[in-house]
This record gives structure tokens, C-alpha cells and sequence, in this order.
């Protein structure tokens, strides 16, 4: 008996013996990688930590840029009834709440003729004139084709940031009258399909001038900003 219980003993002794080498192997294997996980996790974080940096840096000069001023604008009053102002009552260019962005800015230009008075925008400002007017879709007729001015409008013209005078897009079948002046298109109606430039006229009131009406149209700031907006065009 005691030579079994002798021999059984050295047998688990034997065992522990293969046992002990192989755990404080397995441990220095397991706390030597324990810093180069610290290091990878260390190192996630800083790539997370550059990233809302960049973002945060990029987020800072976006909207910390000055807005791009345009040399010439044109902006849509924001009033959904058309006053029909008469010579005398016309308010200041200044004085009335605009819609933003403005519906025609300087790259929507494709010409301009102070001494005329008539201008030209691509075929995609014109439909966005149209839309900005209407305030939704366009009323299709059976040809597909919509008015280009639905109703008449009124907007100011602003020379760089300077409201210059107050106006009116119009129809030439408008039914109302108004004192300042107005914008009306070379034809009435276009389509989404529409490619070609669309030129417009500027008139002193609508349905003709009225009299002792001053004509704000030539205004030197206006013929600068269209000096300064195609003087490309000039060399």
C-alpha cells in the first residue's frame, strides 16, 4: 500500500511538474502582449482624436468664410400679395424683407446692356425663376410647356451689397399696373427641356411710365457692377 500511494504521489507530483512551466509560460506570453495592446488602443484613439480635429478644423473655416458677395442680384420680396404700388408710394429698396439666396446672382448672367436695358440668364436660372416664383411645380399646359413669369412679382436689384431700386417681373398680359420698374421676359413660356439663354427687358412701369416717375434703371452703381461683372468680356 505504501508503495502504491509513493508511486501515485510521484505521478501528480511528476504532472504538476509539466503543468508549471507551461502556465508561467503561458502568463509572460499573455503580460508581454499587454503593453502592445495598450499601444493599439493608444493609437486608435489618437487616429480618432486627429479626425475630429480635421473635422472640427474644416467645420471652423466653412462657416467662418465671408459669404461670396455678387456684383449684381436680384432678390424676391417676401410677400405673397403683389402691392400695386403707385408713383409716390414706392418703398425703399432698403426697406423691404428679401427671400435669400437672391433667384438671379452674377454667374445666372450671361449679358447685360445698361444703355438698353435688357439682359440675358442661362436656360437652368430661368426655370429656377420660374419655380421661385411659383413656389412649387409648374402648371403644365397640353404642349409642356409653363409660364415663365406665373404671376407679376416684385424684387430689388441690388448692386454689390446696395439695394438699388425696387421692381416687378411681369407679364405682358398682366391685368395690374405698377409705377417702378418692370421685367419683362422675351417670351412667355418655356419648358424643362429648355436649352437656349432667355433674354429679358427693363421698363419703367407697367403698363407704360407714369408720369413724373424717376428712372432708377441707370444708376451709376448698376452700371458699375456690370462693368466690373463682364469686364473679361471688355478686353
Amino acid at each position: 500500500m505504501d508503495r502504491v500511494q509513493q508511486s501515485t504521489a510521484q505521478q501528480i507530483a511528476a504532472g504538476n511538474a509539466g503543468w508549471r512551466p507551461q502556465f508561467r509560460f503561458a502568463v509572460r506570453v499573455l503580460w508581454s502582449r499587454v503593453p502592445e495592446l495598450w499601444a493599439l488602443g493608444r493609437l486608435a484613439l489618437m487616429r480618432r482624436y486627429i479626425l475630429l480635429l480635421t473635422v472640427c478644423a474644416y467645420w471652423f473655416v466653412l462657416h467662418s468664410a465671408p459669404a461670396a458677395t455678387n456684383l449684381l442680384s436680384i432678390y424676391l420680396v417676401a410677400d405673397n400679395i403683389f402691392p400695386q404700388w403707385r408713383p409716390g408710394t414706392m418703398p425703399a429698396p432698403d426697406s423691404l424683407r428679401l427671400i435669400t439666396p437672391p433667384v438671379l446672382a452674377d454667374t445666372d448672367f450671361v449679358s447685360f446692356d445698361t444703355t438698353n436695358q435688357t439682359f440675358s440668364i442661362t436656360p437652368d436660372a430661368a426655370k429656377r425663376l420660374e419655380a421661385s416664383i411659383k413656389h412649387g411645380p409648374p402648371t403644365i399646359l397640353r404642349n409642356g410647356v409653363f409660364l415663365l413669369i406665373p404671376y407679376p412679382t416684385p424684387f430689388v436689384l441690388k448692386a454689390s451689397t446696395e439695394a438699388i431700386y425696387v421692381g416687378a417681373f411681369y407679364t405682358e398680359v398682366s391685368s395690374s399696373s405698377f409705377a417702378g420698374p418692370v421685367i419683362l421676359a422675351d417670351r412667355m413660356f418655356i419648358s424643362a427641356s429648355l436649352t437656349n439663354n432667355v433674354t429679358f427687358r427693363i421698363e419703367l412701369g407697367y403698363p407704360g411710365t407714369f408720369p413724373g416717375t424717376p428712372d432708377p434703371r441707370r444708376d451709376s452703381r448698376v452700371v458699375s457692377a456690370v462693368q466690373k461683372l463682364f469686364a473679361h468680356e471688355n478686353k
